[in-house]
């Protein structure tokens, strides 16, 4: 509660005039590790305080912003306030809310509203690196010099030296790279390895290996090791539809499938699972340092250890990290026209190096599927989808030396797709100097320019455009060679300059929730 107290001010002359002031009470709390309750000491606490004037007039007004740092039992005090003021209203309360908290290696907390005298407890998450803990922070709405620790330490993880024109460079250069990679292998072929999943402890592995129709099972010991092959459980599917099961590990020692949910089942739930695709089944399990496959069918997990949400599915080696920070970058491949990934890593010591990754990325992405979230046991390897060798392999990758190998043993080959539709806007952003040429060539060929068209591939780059005349006669324009390595042999080109929608289903049909659009 906050009120108007009167007090005297004297004006000169021994002439006295009432002048009001708001008053807020002192605030409480303790800020806590968020695994392990323990308490954080130097922790900046920033408590925002408004005044509200009940429902008939629900506008807040800023009152103050304090700000402090946690004791060693990572209690903090703040306040009170005493500040001039006047209230249109007679009746005025006071809200208090944490706005930041921040401590190094920590996650920034969210804001949190403080409704009781005994104050509240403000828990604080590890972060996985100084990109997840940059992350999580944000500048507090707060006027100059109010909060200047809080605002010191934010500025220092966002240094004020990355302009506006920087950043608008990168977003540009993002925007091709993800153009360019609608042409690649990584997106339109698919397997033998279509799925990877890591086992919590990084000790093994599982993949999905669709042409042979199993699912492999190895310890990631100094010389990978196959542990168990296990045949993928048949599924009846519906005529023309796929296959969009998932590998996760519930455990160390249990490996299951289980159904992504659809949009339709994520927009009643946040689950990953989906609603209508039944229980998780257990396709591997080992007891006692014995492996055993499920005999008779397939099983439930158990209870308590179903995955429900997004962290119960372990496929992140989150704690082999050990104090390194990873950075995926991309840049133009001068020789395939695609993109190329380097993997930059920040050691604890602050020492940076790049590696170069092998191939496409390929396989199921987004939840899943960076490199540097699968860290096998021995904190050196890394695990990942890559195409390389003309097919998407489980990929295993030293962080030291840039060195790689095939970790799987499948000769099955890819399928690839030989033709796409791509809306113009995104041929435009990938190849701009090609459009021109294109241009110009349908141009002489006397096409009309709004018409949509298509281009024809060949196997050795030579490529030409197809379209129509005015007068809806076909027309066709040789072009240089397409600058892109491509397994496509056919690309329809949209008349709709953006308002086409990029084809949603790639080569990965076997998981058309997961892909992520431009």
């Amino acid at each position: 509660m906050a009120g108007i107290l009167a007090a005297f001010a004297c004006l000169g002359l021994g002439a006295c005039a009432p002048l009001p002031f708001l008053y807020a009470p002192k605030v409480r709390g303790q800020v806590v590790d968020a695994e392990t309750g323990a308490p954080i000491a130097g922790a900046i606490v920033v408590v925002r305080v408004d005044a509200r004037y009940d429902e008939l007039l629900p506008d807040r007004d800023l009152v103050g912003h304090l700000e402090t740092t946690t004791d060693a039992g990572g209690r903090f005090e703040a306040g009170p306030i005493w500040k001039p003021g006047i209230s249109v209203w007679p009746v005025m309360r006071t809200e208090a809310r944490i706005l930041g908290v921040m401590h190094e290696g920590y996650r920034c907390a969210r804001p949190t509203p403080i409704r009781a005298a005994r104050g509240v407890q403000i828990p604080l998450a590890q972060a996985l690196d100084l990109v997840d803990r940059r992350g999580s922070c944000r500048p507090i709405p707060a006027r100059a010099q109010e909060a200047p620790l809080y605002l010191a330490a934010w500025n220092a993880l966002f240094p004020p030296d990355v302009t506006p024109e920087a950043l608008e460079r990168e977003q540009q250069l993002a925007r091709l790279l993800e153009a360019r990679a609608a042409f690649g292998f990584g997106e339109n072929c698919e397997g033998p390895i279509t799925d990877l999943a890591l086992a919590p402890g990084g000790a093994r592995a599982a993949y999905v290996d669709r042409a042979g129709g199993v699912v492999d099972v190895v310890s990631l010991d100094r010389r990978a090791r196959r542990v168990a092959r296990i045949p993928l459980p048949p599924l009846a599917l519906a005529q023309g539809a796929v296959d969009t099961r998932r590998l996760a590990w519930t455990a160390a020692n249990e490996l299951v499938l289980w159904e992504p949910a659809s949009r339709l089942d994520r927009s009643r739930s946040l689950s990953l699972l989906s609603a209508s695709g039944g229980p998780p089944q257990v396709v591997w399990s080992a007891g006692h340092g014995s492996a055993s496959a499920p005999s008779g069918g397939f099983a439930r997990p158990t209870a308590s250890r179903q995955p429900l949400d997004p962290a119960d599915l372990n496929d992140e080696g989150d704690a082999l990290w050990l104090g390194r920070a990873f950075a995926l970058r991309r840049s133009l491949d001068a020789e395939r026209g695609l993109t190329s990934d380097l993997l930059h890593i920040t050691e604890e010591d602050g020492q940076t190096r790049e590696i170069a990754l092998p191939g496409e990325a390929c396989g199921p992405r987004g939840q899943f599927g960076r490199p540097h979230y699968r860290i096998a046991a021995d904190a050196r390897t890394a695990l990942d989808l890559r195409h390389v060798r003309g097919a998407c392999h489980a990929v295993a990758i030293d962080l030291e030396t840039g060195a790689w190998g095939v970790l799987d043993t499948s000769a099955g080959a890819a399928s690839c797709r030989e033709a796409r539709r791509i809306p113009t806007s995104e041929l435009r952003v990938a190849l701009r100097g090609y459009a021109r040429e294109i241009d110009s060539a349908l141009a002489r060929a006397g096409a009309d320019p709004d018409a949509a068209f298509v281009l024809e591939l060949e196997a050795d780059g030579s490529a030409r455009a197809v379209s129509r005349s005015y007068e809806g006669e076909t027309r066709s324009a040789p072009l240089p060679p397409f600058p892109i390595a491509t397994p496509l042999r056919r690309i329809d080109i949209t008349a709709l300059g953006g308002g086409a929608p990029r084809d949603p289903t790639p080569a990965m049909q076997s998981l058309p929730d997961a892909i992520e659009p431009l």
